[in-house]
C-alpha cells in the first residue's frame, strides 16, 4: 500500500514536551519575582504613605504617538502597591485630555513589561522619599495656616472672659 504524496506531519512531541517544560520554569520564576515584589509591598504599607510615585522606564515616539512605561507605588484597582502604567499620547489631538492610561498592580502587568521594569524599583523608593519629603513640607506650611485660622474662629467663637463676674460666664 502506498501513501499519499504530500507535506509530512512534523514531530511535534518532542518541541511540545520541552515547551511544557519550560512554561514550567517561566512560572515559577515569574512566581519569585511576584512574591519578591510583595515582600516590598508589604514594607511599605507598613509605612503608611499614603502617597504615589512614578519613574519612567520606557519611552518612544512612533509617527503621531508617544508612549511611555512608569513603575510606580500607588493606588491602583484600588490597592496600593508597586505597579505598572503604560501611557498613550496623541500628538495631533488638540485636546486637553489626550493620554490614555492603562495601570496594572505589578503582579498583573504584561511580563515583558515587569522585566523591563525591575531595574527602575530602586529610582521608586528614592522618588518615594523624595515625594514623602516634599509633601510632609507641605502639610506642615499647610497646617500652621489651618492653626491660625482654627485660633481666630475659637476667639471669635469664645472670646477671652477676663474680668467677667463667673455667674456671667455661666457657672453657678
Amino acid at each position: 500500500m502506498s501513501t499519499p504524496e504530500g507535506p509530512q506531519s512534523p514531530d511535534v512531541g518532542n518541541p511540545l514536551d520541552q515547551l511544557s517544560k519550560t512554561a514550567v520554569l517561566l512560572n515559577k520564576a515569574s512566581d519569585r519575582l511576584n512574591q519578591a515584589i510583595n515582600q516590598v509591598n508589604e514594607a511599605l504599607k507598613k509605612l503608611n504613605l499614603g502617597i504615589s510615585s512614578w519613574v519612567t522606564f520606557d519611552s518612544w515616539e512612533e509617527g503621531p504617538f508617544s508612549e511611555w512605561h512608569e513603575i510606580g507605588y500607588g493606588k491602583v484597582n484600588g490597592r496600593w502597591g508597586i505597579a505598572i502604567k503604560k501611557n498613550l499620547e496623541d500628538l495631533n489631538s488638540q485636546q486637553a485630555d489626550n493620554v490614555e492610561t492603562t495601570e496594572w498592580q505589578f503582579s498583573e502587568a504584561p511580563r515583558e513589561m515587569r522585566i523591563a521594569a525591575i531595574p527602575h524599583l530602586p529610582k521608586v523608593i528614592e522618588q518615594l522619599n523624595k515625594d514623602a519629603a516634599k509633601t510632609t513640607e507641605l502639610i506642615d506650611d499647610k497646617t500652621a495656616a489651618a492653626e491660625t485660622l482654627a485660633a481666630a474662629i475659637e476667639g471669635i467663637l469664645d472670646p477671652p472672659r477676663r474680668g467677667v463676674p463667673t455667674r456671667l460666664q455661666g457657672g453657678r
